[in-house]
Order: C-alpha cells, then sequence, then structure tokens
C-alpha cells in the first residue's frame, strides 16, 4: 500500500504529461472523436484523462485548393476509406470512425496500423478497428494548397469484454495518401 502512495507522484505527473499532451491541436483539424481513457490508481481512486490517439501530417501541394478538393473523393475511394464527413465550407473530408476488421481495402491492417501483438498475429489483423481518417485543405502561398492529415485508430478484441485500445500509425497508410492525391492530380 506504501508503494501505491509512494508512486501517487510519479502517476500525477505523467497524467499531467498525458493531458498537456493531448490538448495540442495540429492546424485547425477537428479534434479526434477516438480517444482512450487511461485509468491510473490514486489517493482518490482513479483518475480517467482522455487521451488523443491521433498522428497529424501537414503538406504542402503545388495545386490550388479547389483541384485538390475535386481530387479527394477519388483518393479516398481508392483508399477503400469511404468518407462519412464532407464539410464544403472548411475544407474537411474523411471519415470519423470507420468500423473496420482485418483488411482495408485488399490490404491487411497490420501494413497500416500498430494495435500491438499476440501470439497469434497483429492484433490490427484479428481486432475490432475503428478508423479515423480525416484531410482538411488550407490555401498555401503562390498558388499552393496545405493538405493536414489526421489518422487515429482504436481496436478491441472480438472474443473479450475489453475496452478499445490505441493503434499507432506506422506511416504507410499516409504515404499511400500522398501518392494517390499526387497521381491523381497529374491528371
Amino acid at each position: 500500500m506504501k508503494n501505491i502512495f509512494r508512486n501517487a507522484g510519479v502517476w500525477t505527473a505523467a497524467a499531467v504529461c498525458l493531458v498537456v499532451s493531448g490538448c495540442a491541436k495540429t492546424g485547425s483539424l477537428p479534434e479526434d472523436s477516438s480517444t482512450r481513457t487511461v485509468q491510473i490508481a490514486g489517493m482518490d481512486g482513479s483518475l480517467k484523462i482522455n487521451a488523443s490517439n491521433n498522428a497529424a501530417t501537414a503538406t504542402t501541394v503545388s495545386a490550388l485548393l479547389e483541384k485538390v478538393w475535386a481530387a479527394l473523393p477519388a483518393v479516398f475511394d481508392s483508399l477503400s476509406v469511404p468518407f462519412s464527413r464532407l464539410d464544403k465550407a472548411s475544407h474537411i473530408i474523411g471519415n470519423d470512425a470507420l468500423k473496420i476488421r482485418q483488411r482495408l481495402g485488399k490490404a491487411p491492417l497490420s501494413r497500416y496500423l500498430d494495435c500491438g501483438q499476440t501470439q497469434i498475429g497483429p492484433n490490427a489483423d484479428s481486432y475490432d478497428v475503428t478508423l479515423t481518417m480525416l484531410v482538411q485543405l488550407q490555401p498555401g502561398a503562390n498558388g499552393t494548397t496545405v493538405v493536414n492529415t489526421s489518422l487515429g485508430a482504436v481496436a478491441k478484441p472480438i472474443t473479450f469484454a475489453q475496452a478499445a485500445s490505441a493503434c499507432s500509425s506506422k506511416g504507410t497508410l499516409e504515404k499511400r495518401f500522398s501518392t494517390l492525391l499526387d497521381a491523381q492530380l497529374l491528371r
């Protein structure tokens, strides 16, 4: 019992770190709806924190915003990510909560996400995954467009009653998105 109280200061510091990092926003992308709750035992029971698990990137492409906006539906279709969100006024497109299992298109989810591993293999390939992928465009300098991409995912086992845990991006889905967007813009 003494160790719990001695370590409470360490856990509180870790919680503050998570809260501070979870509150930071990249660009003006909306906050990600897929968050994870971290429970830390403390003197008063437990402390619950919501910490975002988004990976956000910003790239600049040499094309006008209208041309990039027109290309995005085809890019999402090629990725097998149906968009459930389309906001023309703020130039946001994507999916807030795509429920998938095992594959994204023809590729195994483990190609794109790291959701941990069991003796059977990567959890991304056997768990229920909820993927969030949002893109927002902003006009850049000299006829360019800034493409803000936010990607996050959580996964939970199919057969056990367990809370969802955060997945991390391997960066390959973002690279594929960028390659497909470049190809669409050359047309």
